[in-house]
Order: structure tokens, then sequence, then C-alpha cells
């Protein structure tokens, strides 16, 4: 009898907490509103590319100062608290602190910082000092290639989106990792697989074939109207939270020695939200502009609008969103998901919990600045896109009441 009763005990102890949440907040809602205090646009840096395009990212050192990616050129651009501009970091080149392809990159709590590169098959980090000096460079020699990826706060843990190739089967696999680190020694241990889907790879062969390239485009945008998405955050070094575009269900894990224990799942009940056929034209559109800078221009012809709505249909996306568009931390443990971002009016909306997975409240923010921010203090940071395509740099003073 006693034996049992001490699998049961371990039983129990290591199934995880189950936090349903129904559409209601618990209790009195809280609330979450901004205010712009500081606002840093192409009337401040003489650089239209900088303030253009979706792939942003803003971080913020204990200083206040803010730091924002600069894609096309490969560098960084530093603000100081008062708005001044600073400096530019890196560029494109080979050299010690210079960039092929920036990605991402963060700052941690320490004052150090991380560039995530990727280009081709390869991935590699740079690592920089408390006043971003060049340490060193790192190579990610993986089975695999990490083309994103973010890290905890000491550097053992990396959520990435990862790819390979099967030339036999002729797809593209593609897998949401998380990766212990050993960035001393490069050595990198596959922990745990959050989601896994196949695409067809492009083939060479039919280059100029417009249905080949509705087809391949097809399959990746499935990879949009099928949830086919992840998302994680972390909490220090040893709380993540991650979640599935699909569903609306939020792992809670814990670091335990070597392993990753689940202790919590949080679900929410929620109406659903349609899409629809304009926004389903603001997600894809953008898309053909992206695949236009990379190809030739004898093939930039076969792909129209009409090719990339083929292949949309061929995606068949459905007339609700999913419930996840990503997830955000703030730093009292507050954790924030996106549930809703709208291509076309760039409004999004955030659903808050507290340390418990209990849902506390929402609130909304417009031009999709909830997608890049990142909090701070008494203050969030973030790129505000606006309707015209372009981008400003912001620094909102936030009030929490809870």
């Amino acid at each position: 009898m006693n034996a049992i009763f001490w699998v049961l005990l371990a039983t129990l102890a290591a199934t995880p907490d189950k936090v349903t949440n129904g559409k209601r907040a618990v209790g009195k809602p809280w609330t979450l509103t901004f205010e712009a205090e500081l606002r840093i646009s192409s009337n401040d840096v003489d650089d239209d590319h900088v303030w253009a395009g979706s792939n942003q990212v803003v971080q913020v050192d204990r200083k206040g100062h803010m730091f924002l990616m600069d894609q096309r050129d490969s560098r960084l651009l530093e603000w100081d608290a008062s708005g001044a501009f600073v400096r530019a970091i890196g560029g494109r080149g080979e050299g010690p602190g210079e960039f092929q392809n920036m990605v991402n990159f963060q700052i941690f709590d320490d004052g150090r910082a991380l560039v995530f590169e990727n280009f081709g098959a390869v991935t590699r980090i740079s690592l920089y000092d408390s006043s971003f000096a060049f340490v060193e460079r790192k190579s990610l020699n993986l089975p695999f290639f990490p083309r994103f990826g973010t890290f905890n706060q000491d550097r053992s843990l990396m959520a990435a989106t990862t790819t390979r190739v099967d030339p036999q089967r002729q797809v593209e696999i593609t897998e949401y990792l998380i990766v212990a680190c050993d960035l001393g020694e490069e050595a990198f241990t596959k922990k745990e697989s959050l989601l896994y889907w196949e695409t067809m790879s492009l083939d060479s062969t039919r280059i100029n074939d417009p249905n080949h390239w509705a087809e391949f485009l097809g399959q990746r945008f499935r990879v949009l109207s099928k949830g086919q998405n992840a998302f994680a955050v972390f909490e220090g070094k040893d709380v993540m939270y991650s979640a599935q575009a699909d569903a609306y269900e939020v792992t809670r894990w814990q670091a335990k020695g070597n392993e990753l224990v689940k202790n919590r799942t949080i679900r929410r009940d929620y109406d659903p939200i349609p899409l629809t056929q304009a926004e389903v034209d603001a997600l894809i559109l953008p898309v053909r502009e992206a695949i236009l800078t990379q190809l030739p221009t004898n093939l930039q012809e076969l792909i129209s609008v009409n090719l990339i709505r083929r292949a949309a249909k061929l995606a068949e996306f459905p007339g609700v969103k999913f419930p996840i568009a990503g997830l955000s931390l703030m730093e009292d443990g507050t954790l924030i998901v996106i549930h809703e971002v709208n291509p076309q009016t760039r409004l999004n909306r955030g659903d808050l919990f507290d340390r418990e997975g209990r849902y506390r409240g929402s609130f909304t923010i417009g031009d999709d600045a909830l997608t890049t921010m990142v909090f701070r203090g008494r203050h969030a940071y973030a790129v505000e896109t606006h309707e015209d395509g372009s981008n400003s740099l912001v620094r909102f003073r936030f009030d929490l009441k809870k």
C-alpha cells in the first residue's frame, strides 16, 4: 500500500497544473494603457530603408539606450534615453563585428548582447560585452539550420525555428525547437520539439513554371493558413512559456537540472474572430514584394499578384483567425498573449495573465506596436508601423492597473 501511495504521489507531482479560463477576466479586469513620450522616425535618421519593412527588432539596455536592427545594412542603430543618436554598430562584411545577414539580436539583463545571423546554410552568433564591444563569434554547427533564435538570460537555452532538407523526398522540414546550449564548447543538444511540418522544395528544373511556383508558395502559405507557427518567451534563465498559433493553450516550463519540465498549461475560452479576404491580402501580398527582391529580372514577371492569390487559394485560409499570434512578458511576470493582429488595420489585442495563469483582462494598441514591444522599467518600447508602411521607434510610459 505504501509503495502504491508513493507512486501515485510521484505521478501527481509530475502532472502539470491545468488552469482553464473563461471568456471573462477573473475578478475586476486589469487594464494596460500606453502614452507615447518619445518618437524617433525618418526625420531623425536620414536612411529611409531603416524605417520600412516588417523585420523590426528593438532592444533596450539598463541605461535606457534604445537599439534598432537595420537588417538591410546589417547593423544596429543606438539612441540614448533622450532620443539623441549615438552610433551605428556593425555593418555588412566578414570582419569582426560585421554581419552578413542579421535576423535577431538581444540585450541581456547582465548588459551583454548577442546578434543572431543566418545566411544560406550558415548560422552564427556574435557576442558583445556590456559596452557593446565585440567579443567573439560562434558558429552553430548543427544537423539542422536555425533560422531565427532567442535565448534565455544565461544563454543556456535557445528557442529557434530550424530547417533541414530531405533530398530524397524533396521536402523541407521545419521544426520549432528548444535547444540546450554551451556556447563556450559550441555544444548544442535538442531538448524539445514544439512544432513540426513539411513543405515541398523548390524544383530548379521548373523554375520558369508558374504552376510550380503557385504550388510551392501555396504550401508556404499553408504554414499560415493551418496555424503552423510556434512562440516561446523566457523569464530569467529557468522559466519558459510556449504556445502554438492554432490553440489557445500556453505551456509553462521549468528548467530542473538538465531537463525542461512542464509545470502548467494555461487555456482560455474565446469568441472566434473572423478573418476577412482583405486581411488575407494584407498578409500575403508583402510576400510577393520580398520574393521579387531576391529574384533576377527574368523571373520577376512570373510572381504576379494573380499567382500569389492562386497560391493563397491553394493554402485554404480559414474564415476565422487563430487564437495566438505571439507571447510577451512584462518584468513583473505578467504574461501577455497576443490574441489578435489585424494586418489591415494594424490593431493588436493582448490578453493579460497573472503568475498563476489566471486571465485578468485585455487591451488594444495600434500600429502593430505589440508585435515588437519590449518592457524595461516603467517604459515599453516598440516599432510602430504606419498606414504608409513607414516605421517609428517609440518609447511609451505604460500604466498597468491591477
